[in-house]
């Protein structure tokens, strides 16, 4: 909520965007879109009204978890080691599925690290997509 006399301006307006993103993004919403409108308050000459129209898409969800160029672990116990990253399953219907950036970077940490305490200590995710 905005509250009264207080200056419009891009500021705020960006502000007010990064905070509505930043809501959306924790409940897995990652292509919200936010349009801020302003129009002259009819009662007051020099106050603005803000409309603030969301678009949060679909929720974006973890489908498949693909290891390419792997060939001394199966994948099986590669994504054993992905704790909070887990993709679609059908027997899963009730879980949340959802893409958590931070948790995401947390589990290919917690992978980095059990692969180098397995012996491979040059190990390295050279890409990943989302």
């Amino acid at each position: 909520m905005i509250k009264n006399s207080k200056i419009v301006n891009e500021n705020l307006l960006s502000t007010t965007t990064a905070i509505i993103k930043k809501h959306f993004n924790e409940k897995g919403f990652l292509n919200t879109t936010v349009d801020i409108k302003q129009r002259k308050d009819p009662g007051d000459a020099n106050s603005v009204i803000l409309d603030v129209a969301v678009d949060k898409k679909q929720k974006v969800k973890i489908n498949d978890v693909v290891f390419e160029g792997n060939k001394d672990f199966s994948d099986k116990k590669l994504r054993k080691y992905l704790k909070k990253t887990r993709k679609r399953r059908w027997y899963n219907l009730f879980g949340s599925k959802k893409f958590l950036d931070d948790k995401y970077k947390d589990d290919k940490l917690n992978l980095i690290s059990k692969m180098q305490a397995k012996g491979y200590r040059d190990a390295e995710i050279l890409s990943d997509s989302v």
